[in-house]
Order: structure tokens, then sequence, then C-alpha cells
């Protein structure tokens, strides 16, 4: 059944949801139409939860609904969003109902509009890229949940410090002396690699050393050559290729304005290599759709980035010839390390019932539970790792098909998560500096040269979006 028909269809789409699980449907429905920007708010479905009332931004209102709707990307509601929201109907009816709609384009246009209007329709939203968090505050898009926390009848709501498996998750979520986001799901970087071809050049696992790899891709060079195949591909995207390896040569790889240490000599030594391998032959630079593209025709043998890299090369060559390992370190003696961000959930201001939207995302992302385990039981198998160590044992620590993911879990301790800040000042420093990086990687400009001209264009921006 198409999936516009299954929202559609109230009981029938939960019960096909639930069938494959073996369960009866619920009798509280979790699903509703998707969520139309292009419309002004108009009364839900007979499946959804009724619209609610006009609410403020400063206040919550003196009555608020028990029935609250939400939003959230088709993927996420499909890989365990909607199911946990399901199952919170079920278990926690004592804190209210949650009709979970489809996110729709220029979703955030018709919120910020009806934040302004003070007549809202939807109380939360089930993701925020790290790239967009920052850029969601400052809009106006995300409630401090503090309050809400130290309120919450969800037992872990106001042990936020100690509940993630390092303390450095809940650290990241912090902006301001506040807490704006609960986290869906980490983003912890490593290599995906073709076996085979490290197998033809004699070895039998991903070097831990960029010294090592160095040695292991000209060994590769000429059996590799004759298929059009090259040892590295690097994305252009800043933060997969270039970021995982940067912070493998750097304990913190940015500054406290949330900025890319690109002026420092570790961030030099690594241009300069990929450079050199670049102009030997050794690696190849492209942009991410089309590095994706490449990797899934077998043209270059190993990259860093998520562990889509990981599942989308075993989609299509198979498990066998198909691996993934921590990063090699520029330093084998320091603490292993490598790109850690978070992805997350948030309450929008001005929601018809803030407390009840907080409540849904501590339950569904929680630590423990029935509930939570819809959600990452479901995610890993796509993208993203838990962030409680309870789920990491539960769904990692046992499962061989992960195993790479349960590994390179155990470097996020040693490493910088990305903030609020950082996230914030992302998009410019990626915007400003590739064009520099071009010139650079064509030999048209030296290393310094090129991200002394990246520095005058980020303060520059950076200093507007403080002000």
């Amino acid at each position: 059944m198409e999936r516009r028909r299954l929202l559609q269809s109230g009981a029938v789409s939960i019960s096909a949801l639930l069938a494959a699980c073996g369960e009866a449907a619920p009798q509280a429905p979790a699903v509703g139409k998707p969520a139309d920007p292009t419309k002004a708010p108009a009364a839900a479905a007979p499946t959804s939860a009724p619209a609610v009332a006009p609410t403020t931004a400063a206040a919550a209102p003196a009555a608020a609904s028990n029935k609250i709707i939400t939003m959230v990307d088709k993927t996420w509601a499909d890989l365990g969003m909607l199911d946990a929201t399901v199952r919170f109907n079920q278990e926690r009816a004592d804190l209210g109902n949650v009709t979970l709609e489809e996110t729709a384009q220029g979703w955030d246009t018709k919120v910020l509009a009806q934040i302004k209007e003070k007549n809202l329709r939807w109380s939360g939203h089930g993701y925020a890229a790290f790239f967009d968090s920052f850029k969601y505050i400052k809009a106006g898009l995300v409630a401090p949940l503090d309050d809400y926390l130290k309120t919450s009848k969800v037992a872990w709501g106001g042990k936020q410090k100690e509940s993630y498996f390092t303390s450095r998750i809940y650290d990241a979520l912090q902006f301001q002396g506040k807490q704006y986001f609960i986290p869906m799901k980490a983003n912890v970087h490593l290599v995906g690699y073709r076996e085979d071809y490290l197998q033809m050049a004699g070895y039998d696992k991903f070097p831990a050393t960029w010294d090592e790899v160095d040695k292991m891709m000209r060994k590769m060079k000429p059996i590799l050559a004759k298929d059009e195949v090259v040892a590295m591909g690097i994305s252009r995207d800043m933060f997969r290729t270039l970021g995982t390896m940067f912070t493998t040569f750097i304990e913190k790889p940015f500054d406290d304005q949330g900025v890319l240490k690109f002026e420092s000599q570790e961030w030099f030594m690594l241009l300069e290599m990929l450079k050199k391998w670049k102009d030997d032959g050794l690696a190849r630079l492209d942009p991410h759709g089309d590095s994706m593209d490449v990797w899934q025709k077998g043209k270059f043998a190993f990259s860093l980035g998520s562990h889509s890299l990981v599942r989308i090369g075993r989609q299509v060559w198979g498990t066998a010839k198909v691996k993934g390992a921590n990063p090699a370190q520029a330093n084998a003696s320091a603490p292993p390390r490598t790109w850690v961000h978070i992805d997350s959930g948030f309450v929008f201001p001005g929601a018809p019932n803030p407390q009840l939207a907080t409540d849904w995302l501590l339950s569904i992302l929680g630590p423990d539970g029935t509930i939570a385990e819809r959600w990452w039981r479901g995610v890993t198998t796509f993208s993203g790792q838990p962030v409680h160590q309870n789920w990491i044992d539960k769904v990692l620590k046992d499962n061989k098909d992960l195993s790479e993911v349960y590994d390179v879990l155990k470097l996020v301790p040693n490493s910088q998560i990305i903030s609020l800040p950082v996230a914030g000042a992302y998009a410019i420093t990626e915007a400003k500096m590739w064009p520099h990086l071009d010139r650079f990687f064509k030999g048209e400009i030296g290393i310094k040269e090129a991200m002394s001209a990246t520095r005058k264009e980020v303060d520059e921006e950076v200093a507007k979006q403080l002000k």
C-alpha cells in the first residue's frame, strides 16, 4: 500500500505496520495526514488527534490539550518512530495521546507563521539534523526544554547529564546554559572499505595509522589501476572524509566559536597529505552524491564517513566484500578519535502542549523500555547509533552484522562531539572554504594562502551571525 494511503487509512495503516511484528492494532491511532505547509491549519482527519486551541509562545495555555500532533520525516517514521508513537499511546495514556504526521516541504515556514499568529497546530518535531539545529534555534523554531525536563513524569527527564553513555553527548546539547534538544541518534564516523581490494595488496584488515595507509595505497595502485580503480575516495562534504580525518590529527578540532581550526598545523598536514595522494593518483575528489555513485560502481577501495558507506556498499557487493573499521589515526600512541555529531528531536515554542511533546520525545528516545526499543532497533539498521549504553549493549554488542559500529562507538568518549555553536558555523565554513580548497588541490595556491583567504570570509560571516 502506498505511504499516503496508509496514513489516510487510520487503523488499517497501524494494523499493517504492526502485523509484521505479530501484534494487534492499538486502540489509539498515532498517524494522521502529512503536515501540509501550503494550507492553513484545518481540522484533523478522523484518525488524528483534534486540532488544539491557540496558545502563546510565552506561556502554556490554561488547559493544554492532552492530544497533540507532532511531525517527522517519512524515513524516521518508517524506521521506528511511528511504531514507538503507537506504543507511547498504548503504554503512557496517562500522559496523553500523540498523532505523528509526515513532515511536508516548507514545514518550517508554516510553523513560524503559526507561532507568530499564536495558532500553532503541531507541538514538536522528531528530527533536526545537526547542520540545522543552530539555525532552528536562531529562527525561533526550538523551545528550551529545561523546565519541561524538570517536571516530566518520564523518569529520565530530570537526569539528562548521567543518562547518556558519555557526558560529552549532554555537553553537546547545551547552548547558552539551556538544553534545546533530545538526541534521536548519534552519527559516529568510520572507514568503509572493500576487503577484496585490500586483500589484493596483502592486507587482511584496515591499517591503524595514516602512515600505514599511505604504504597500503601505494601497493594497491598498480593492482587496481588496470580496472580504473583508485585507493581512496574523498567526499567534498567537509564533515565526511576531511572532517573525520581531521579528528584523528587533533584532540579538539573546533575553536570556542565552533569554527573548524583550519589554520592549525594539523589541518595543513592533513590537506598536504591528501593533495599528495590525489596528485599521485591514489585518491579522487568528488561531490558526495557522485562519490557514493562511484563507490557503488567499485571505483575506489575506501572512504570515510557515516555507516551508510558500509550499508550501501553491502547492498551492491555483499557482506563478504564490504567491511567497516575505525578510522586510521595520525598518532598510534594517542587515544583514537573520530567525528561524532548528534541529530535530535525538539519542541516548538508556543506548542499546544509542550510538556506532552517533551514527554513523547523522552519516551520514544529514552534509555530503556518497549517504547524506545522500537526506535533504537529500527534506526540502527539504517543510519545512526544509540546514545544510551543500554541500547548499545542490547542492539549492537552481539550483532555480528554491525560489529564495526559497536567498535567505533568506543571512540566517542575520546572525541569532540559536534556542539550547537559548531553547527552554527559549519555551513559558513563549508561554503567559504571550498572555492579556496579547489584552487589548492589544483596547485594554484598553497594551503596557507587558501586558509588565510578562508579565515577572512568566515570571520565576516560568523560576526554577522552573532549579532
